[in-house]
């Protein structure tokens, strides 16, 4: 029989029966000691055993009484059935009781974590963690101040309007959720933007590509990977064919997200070809912050040159600093994952064709290995035009 019954049929009984036999019949009152058993809280179709505890050693039963349907009890366990329900439950023998609570709470279908947006600027990604499998992550319906923030659920995108944070409760299905973005203004002034080293090299490329390119052109633009001291046989390699390399050394994506219109004013060309986001890491940035910066600048990129195809080789595993070789990793996964949902951007997994071994210096290919990308590259369905 269900614990809550037998609770409900004999519990004022049992109470009558310890309160006439907790003495002997000399009159000396015999110490049993006390019950106690501590709160808990569960997730709806989630169980928990209860752990009775008693001050004095004995064998004893115990049973449970509440009230209501938003728990079960049975064989010593107890069942959340239903949410957001606190439920007084009483424990007791025949010599002891206590009451404890249950708290039921709402099972999570998703979460997501606080992050920033940029006012005026390019839209900024984001995603629910851990959202049940059942829904869609486009269907969550957000409430925020729109004169702050302008989110599209559609594109998992958040805009700012004004510099300040916005509180956005996420609704779904019945479960809510709060976080907060923090809308900034993109700082270009902040020494991580700092483009002087490189814009000598920049004005060079510039030059170049209003000379020579054109929209028929492919693109190799992004660090030193792709700078002429490393790819020493870039242009042999596409002899008769449509490219420029435009690589410069050290740079990071931060630096290229300024260089997007400078370098190409309004001439596209017909691929983006990228290596970039090794500096980013080794410069100092986390994986969430690299990130975050790559994804920022493919939309510049993409914003800028809406007609242009854009294709980005992974960022290449260094072979020294286990740290940063795991951060690589981590943004390697976040970026091919990502670049797979946005349909105009295309994630070539080069770094685990690109081995330590393969390494000029523990960083760069030798020359040899550069066939790694091309032979990436072509097996993309990317065109590149003949001269």
């Amino acid at each position: 029989m269900n614990a809550k019954r037998i609770a409900a049929l004999s519990f004022a009984a049992l109470l009558s029966f310890s309160a006439a036999s907790c003495s002997d019949p000399g009159g000396a009152s015999e110490d049993y000691g006390t019950l106690s058993v501590a709160d808990i809280t569960l997730t709806v179709g989630e169980s928990a055993e209860i752990q009775p505890v008693f001050s004095e050693a004995g064998e004893w039963t115990v049973e449970y009484t509440f009230s209501g349907d938003a728990i079960d009890i049975s064989e010593g366990r107890v069942y959340a059935l239903a949410a957001n329900q606190t439920v007084t439950v009483t424990a007791y023998t025949p010599r002891h009781e206590t009451q404890f609570t249950v708290t039921t709470l709402q099972k999570p279908l998703f979460a997501i974590a606080d992050f920033t947006a940029w006012v005026d600027g390019p839209a900024v990604d984001f995603a629910p963690a851990w959202i049940d499998p059942a829904y869609d992550a486009s269907q969550i319906e957000y409430d925020y101040a729109e004169e702050l923030l302008l989110i599209d659920a559609e594109e998992g995108t958040a805009t700012g309007r004004a510099e300040g944070p916005v509180f956005v409760t996420a609704s779904l299905d019945g479960y809510t959720t709060e976080f907060v973005v923090q809308c900034e203004l993109l700082d270009y002034d902040a020494p991580l933007f700092d483009t002087t080293p490189y814009d000598a090299a920049a004005d060079r490329y510039a030059a170049e590509w209003a000379e020579y390119g054109t929209a028929r052109t492919t693109a190799f633009i992004g660090d030193s990977f792709f700078d002429s001291p490393y790819w020493t046989g870039f242009y042999e390699t596409y002899a008769g064919k449509d490219v420029r390399r435009m690589g410069i050394s050290a740079t990071t994506s931060l630096v290229w997200e300024q260089y997007v219109t400078r370098m190409f004013g309004g001439k596209a060309p017909a691929n983006f070809v990228i290596h970039l986001g090794t500096n980013n890491i080794y410069g100092g940035r986390d994986a969430a912050q690299t990130s975050a910066d790559m994804k920022r600048f493919f939309r510049v990129l993409h914003a800028a040159f809406p007609e242009s195809g854009i294709w980005f080789f992974g960022i290449s595993l260094r072979a020294y600093d286990e740290e940063k070789t795991e951060i690589t990793r981590q943004v390697n996964a976040d970026l091919s994952a990502w670049c797979e949902r946005q349909g105009w951007l295309t994630y070539i997994d080069t770094p685990t064709r690109l081995t330590s071994d393969m390494l000029l210096d523990g960083t760069h290919p030798k020359p040899e290995a550069y066939s790694v990308f091309v032979d990436a590259l072509a097996e993309t369905d990317i065109e590149i035009a003949d001269l």
